[in-house]
């Protein structure tokens, strides 16, 4: 049962980084036929399909090409959507079962739980960082023209670092890559270490390692924090801001992190009355 779920909840995630992704991209293609510049050319094609009786059809064709695009991005919005509950109610369902399997008796589903409590949270992390994790739209409403958006802004953790490092801010770029994704990996690899069947010195290094990055536990919820006041800032006005699911994702992340890190304590705390 164990693969299958590890086997579906993989495909799951990557169908809703690609679905949000396509959101985003689709939502951002669309923004840039309501800007100034083309509010005023839209308008100027309507004339001339007027003047020319019908003739002419440029304002209708943009009209078609924007409604394309909306339709795209809800049906990708639908299917983000979906694939994020699913994935949320197929974990839940598949670690509840496997901690009333654990809590029956012994030290080895003990183990077992904490191994798959940190395979779920590496799998929220891998959403949690690679799908947008909010959306900004400056807009306002200008006479004659109507509604125009100035910019539209929906980043992933790795895109933001990867916009930062483009836009010369080398250094912040760093430190968000570092503390929301290095850190978190390394974290997620030293506890398959400590739980896999490795030997006692390399198991005895891992658990040092992640005591060490425990100290840090909450510099990603600070990353996290720094990252939605720069995209909600970057642009001077905006009436319209949402989450987007790599939040959410990478916030279950860190919370089954924790719990997997209690287990994993409990787990050291009963091997070592076992050596005594």
């Amino acid at each position: 049962m164990s693969p299958l779920y590890y086997i579906t909840s993989v495909t799951i995630a990557l169908v809703l980084i690609f679905s949000a992704d396509t959101v985003s991209d689709t939502y951002r293609a669309a923004s840039q036929y309501e800007t100034a510049s083309e509010r005023v050319d839209t308008k100027l094609k309507r004339a001339l399909e007027w003047l020319s009786l019908g003739l002419y059809q440029g304002a209708s064709k943009k009209v078609e090409k924007v409604q394309s695009l909306n339709e795209i991005a809800a049906y990708h919005q639908r299917r983000a959507e979906w694939s994020s509950w699913l994935l949320l109610g197929l974990s839940l369902a598949f670690l509840t079962l496997k901690s009333n399997r654990a809590s029956r008796s012994g030290e080895a589903p003990v183990r077992g739980i904490a191994l798959h409590l940190t395979g779920v949270s590496a799998i929220f992390l891998m959403v949690g960082v690679l799908a947008p994790m909010l959306t900004v739209v400056a807009q306002t409403e200008l006479t004659l023209l109507g509604e125009v958006v100035f910019q539209y802004e929906s980043r992933s953790i790795i895109g933001t670092a990867r916009h930062l490092a483009s836009g010369g801010n080398l250094l912040v770029a760093l430190l968000l890559f570092i503390f929301s994704v290095l850190i978190p990996v390394a974290k997620l690899l030293l506890s398959f270490v400590a739980l896999g069947g490795f030997e006692k010195r390399s198991k005895q290094l891992a658990l040092k390692s992640i005591r060490f990055i425990g100290k840090w536990s909450m510099t990603d919820v600070f990353v996290v924090a720094i990252l939605l006041a720069f995209l909600s800032t970057e642009s001077k006005t905006f009436t319209d801001a949402s989450l987007g699911p790599g939040l959410y994702f990478f916030a279950g992340y860190g919370l089954l992190s924790v719990i997997g890190g209690q287990v994993l304590i409990k787990v050291e705390n009963g091997n070592d009355k076992n050596t005594r």
